[in-house]
């Protein structure tokens, strides 16, 4: 079952330690932190930028300060995180010339949120520790710090080590007790409610989740309610055992609870809350053989998320073009700075500042088409892979359709619950250029058990990892072998009939580090293979994708000199007796 999020706190330790540094915010800045909260990052960025030039100008290292930092949180909530990095550097670098504490602690923090977001754990509290260690001595200190002890609790729950998640959470209610700052208290209680919950400590999670219920009650925060009471139902469930007397009335009960949270925020937009809501009602009702209630909230959980993921893909979209814009813009500034420059030197010797002046925009023009080239490419392999998650998630919903069709409703909800997970493992990498080939290798699976669950285990499935390879420091392009996977099976495999058992094979081998990933299967091979989709006309739209994937990534040279080799394969009767594709990929390529 679900729990809340540790992200309440998150969000709120965030806004406590930006207001509490006494920034000399003007309207331009208030007007670009407004943008920046509505999520409009392209617009928030090029009123910073122009802020920063005039602050460098100026030579006012106080607000370059505060540009940089800004910027930096911009990037960090788009998910450049590799970028938010480099301008909060720069920020620190200035906050040491200026000896202000205070504003050093806000970077260390947001460079620990950075971290926490981009889930390196270790280095998030490594600053979270630089926080602590900078504002030890000083006074007035104790929401600052309980805030960092309540977020490096929440890490160390992520992370499974609960006895020292626990003490720091116990630190930092006390700290917040102290400083009466009851609103950051209760993110406490939630968050420790959470840890019991996940260590099975449901005595603690029933403890806290009704301190954080009755405050969230007074404070009038009903998302805060329907958290509390989406813990209590979490921590009720995780105490029952299916031979308990009242197992059936206990499992109403946490419906009850569920039915308040939902009761909570009947008056408020919270789609995620919603949605952990419904999942956790799909659930229940499961366990209590109320198949039809089941379906009904699995329906909702899938129709909302996908409705919340479409507004963030599209989000995303205009996102992309609005940075593009903004780079090409500032691209074309520095191209007439540059030129303007040079045309102060006219007034000194006319042909040699002609000559100059040619040479250097020639170099310019070269220096930004480049750029805009490789810009351009990048905003082209997004789109694709955002292209690449609609046509698989078709083609799986269209299994799931024709599987509904011929199968029991038991099995046909056992298929959905696969799905389900695999629809959160496809979305959630889906706006990574690269996984790690774990990551890759677990999607490929529960791929592969669903269409087997779907034709009846009409072919056997095999994965064979060289010894020498560690699959969990190896990247490789997201969604890149899925499609090469699907084809085989669709096209190869389903098209043998009674003919023979299908097979196939995954063997993954590296030499001179380069990975080689071998796809064979023992179908009717790719010129049979036509035949059927002429008549169904299927096209292979996936490996049409990941071959242009390919492409672009080759020209960009993230993992130079990737390809794909497909060869049809033949028996002794010289027969079709299958297809084996070849992906070559630079273990070095970044």
């Amino acid at each position: 079952m679900n729990s809340n999020s540790y992200r309440i706190s998150l969000n709120t330790l965030f806004f406590f330690l930006f207001f509490s540094i006494p920034f000399a915010f003007h309207a331009q800045v208030d007007k670009a932190d407004s943008l920046k909260y509505q999520g409009r990052y392209a617009e928030a960025l090029h009123i910073y930028d122009s802020l920063l030039e005039v602050d460098i100008k100026t030579a006012n290292l106080r607000s370059q300060c505060v540009d940089y930092n800004n910027m930096g949180n911009v990037y960090s909530d788009i998910g450049n995180y590799k970028k938010s990095t480099e301008f909060f550097f720069k920020s620190i670098k200035l906050a040491e010339q200026l000896n202000n504490k205070q504003m050093l602690a806000s970077i260390y923090y947001n460079i620990a949120n950075n971290y926490f977001k981009a889930n390196k754990l270790n280095y998030s509290i490594d600053f979270l520790k630089k926080v602590i260690n900078l504002l030890k001595d000083e006074k007035n200190n104790e929401s600052i710090m309980g805030s960092c002890y309540d977020m490096m609790g929440g890490i160390m729950t992520v992370q499974k080590k609960f006895d020292s998640a626990l003490v720091c959470h116990n630190i930092a209610e006390k700290l917040f007790t102290k400083s009466q700052n009851i609103n950051m208290r209760t993110n406490v209680y939630v968050n420790i409610a959470n840890l019991g919950i996940a260590k099975r400590d449901f005595k603690l999670a029933k403890e806290y989740s009704l301190k954080s219920l009755s405050e969230f009650e007074e404070q009038k925060d009903y998302i805060g309610v329907a958290a509390s009471y989406i813990n209590l139902q979490a921590a009720k469930f995780g105490e029952l055992k299916s031979t308990d007397a009242n197992y059936n009335k206990s499992l109403t009960e946490c419906v009850a609870l569920l039915d308040s949270a939902i009761l909570a925020i009947k008056d408020i937009s919270s789609p995620e809350t919603y949605l952990v809501i419904y999942q956790d009602k799909d659930s229940l009702y499961y366990f209590l053989k109320q198949f039809d209630s089941a379906y009904f909230y699995v329906n909702k959980y899938h129709t909302l998320n996908d409705s919340i993921h479409a507004i963030e893909k599209n989000k995303q979209l205009d996102e992309l073009k609005l940075l593009y814009d903004v780079e090409k813009k500032e691209q074309e500034n520095l191209l007439l700075k540059k030129t303007s420059e040079n045309q102060h030197y006219l007034v000194v010797i006319l042909i040699i500042v002609l000559i100059s002046i040619v040479l250097v925009s020639l170099l310019i023009f070269r220096i930004v088409k480049f750029r805009s080239r490789h810009k351009a490419n990048q905003l082209e392999q997004q789109l694709l892979r955002l292209q690449m998650n609609p046509h698989f998630l078709f083609n799986a919903i269209n299994s799931i359709q024709n599987f509904i069709l011929k199968k029991s409703q038991q099995e046909a909800y056992d298929y959905l619950a696969k799905f389900a997970k695999l629809i959160r493992i496809v979305l959630n990498n889906s706006q990574e250029k690269t996984l790690l080939l774990n990551q890759e290798l677990e999607m490929i699976s529960l791929y592969v058990e669903i269409e087997q669950l779907r034709f009846n285990n009409s072919f056997d499935f095999d994965i064979d990892i060289g010894s020498k390879i560690n699959k969990y420091k190896i990247s490789v392009p997201s969604m890149l072998i899925q499609p090469y996977i699907e084809n085989a099976i669709w096209h190869g495999l389903m098209n043998l009939g009674s003919e023979r058992k299908g097979i196939l094979n995954v063997v993954i081998s590296e030499t001179n580090h380069v990975l080689k990933i071998i796809i064979q299967d023992n179908g009717v091979g790719r010129e049979m293979a036509k035949q059927f989709r002429s008549e169904d006309l299927h096209q292979s739209v996936g490996m049409k994708l990941a071959e242009k994937r390919l492409f672009l990534i080759n020209q960009m040279q993230e993992f130079e000199k990737a390809k794909v080799i497909v060869t049809d394969l033949y028996d002794s009767n010289k027969k079709a007796s299958g297809t084996k594709v070849e992906i070559f990929i630079p273990i070095n390529g970044k």
